[in-house]
């Protein structure tokens, strides 16, 4: 609709009580716009939580009849404990009298998932379901197929607004060399791409407002928060159906893949408290998140047990390792060990 801001806020401004919503799929047309600026609360939707996909495909398997729903009052004591403790000690003395609720949301998720294990169903929601109007696909290929639609959607439709109609295969490209980089090398892709640096900046920029991607400043200092930012996918199943296009046999992106979810969450939780590695060696933490004088690392990996790279942050209160090779919390001196499951509770 053309002038849809304008028409909004004439509604805004001649009917006083009246309480509007109005939702879009353009976040960056939305964004783009300043005659609503000072007359509406903007609310991301996110995608699912791990919760929230048990408890839809619950739903859609039993029929409409018996929806497996979280442990009440378990998401805000997950959080409490994992982020809100002064030592990995104070996590696990948190973490044991929650530890009975954990297992009993568990068992009856692993109930559900029936012959298959557990991984195949966390990973049934890090690939494909997390996105609502996905749970109403199991195939594969009709998926991967709906989440490029998706892309090309935002791409074709949404940035025109404001790209130059050949310059959106540019912006594709972008797209793709983030999803099979782990870390962006502006100079490698200025040289390889054909765009200035500032160009990229600006297609990134777009992406992020987009809501494709999410983007965390460097540890550091300012001066290197504002130069250094490392980007991950609003949505692994968007980063997983690009890597599908290029290698037909994508599991060696699992790792990104289950550092994407990790970012979706610390997005959600702590928008703008979050960072990422880059503590000025080879290795780093995946993220950090600076809450007041604490600085609390975190790790993530698949089948990893090693939480090494967490005393890298010397000045952390402590460290947490996400791994899915756990079946409980394990106290590592100054940091804890804790299961991805149990953390995608939240």
């Amino acid at each position: 609709m053309d002038n849809w801001a304008l028409m909004l806020k004439l509604i805004y401004d001649k009917f006083k009580n009246a309480f509007i919503i109005a939702t879009g799929s353009s976040s960056l047309l939305i964004r783009s716009t300043l005659d609503l600026s000072t007359r509406w609360n903007l609310e991301p939707l996110y995608p699912l939580s791990f919760p929230e996909f048990v408890m839809i495909r619950s739903w859609l398997r039993s029929g409409g009849e018996a929806p497996l729903f979280p442990e009440k009052g378990l998401r805000e004591d997950l959080r409490e404990a994992l982020f809100y403790s002064e030592s990995s000690d104070e996590v696990a003395t948190k973490l044991d009298p929650l530890s009975e609720k954990v297992q009993s949301y568990l068992s009856k998720v692993e109930g559900l998932a029936g012959d298959k294990l557990w991984k195949d169903y966390l990973n049934e929601y890090i690939l494909y379901h997390n996105i609502p109007r996905l749970c109403l696909m199991d195939e594969e290929k009709v998926i991967l197929d709906r989440v490029l639609e998706l892309v090309s959607r935002v791409l074709y439709q949404d940035l025109k607004e404001f790209y130059e109609s050949n310059e959106v295969m540019k912006i594709f490209r972008v797209l793709t060399y983030i999803a099979l980089s782990d870390e962006i090398n502006r100079e490698k892709i200025s040289k390889e791409l054909g765009i200035s640096k500032d160009k990229f900046e600006k297609i990134a920029d777009s992406l992020v407002k987009s809501e494709m991607l999410i983007k965390f400043p460097v540890y550091g200092t300012l001066k290197r928060r504002v130069k250094g930012e490392k980007y991950f996918f609003i949505s692994p199943t968007i980063r997983y159906s690009i890597v599908k296009q290029v290698y037909p046999e994508p599991q060696r992106f699992y790792p990104r893949l289950y550092e994407d979810i990790v970012a979706l969450y610390l997005k959600r939780l702590f928008n703008g408290f979050v960072l990422y590695g880059g503590t000025g060696g080879s290795k780093s933490p995946d993220f950090l998140l600076e809450l007041g004088d604490r600085v609390i690392p975190i790790e993530v990996g698949r089948g990893k047990r090693d939480t090494s790279q967490l005393k890298l942050v010397k000045k952390r209160a402590y460290g947490i390792l996400l791994s899915d090779n756990l079946g409980t919390y394990r106290l590592e001196g100054r940091d804890i060990a804790v299961p991805l499951k149990w953390f995608l509770m939240m």
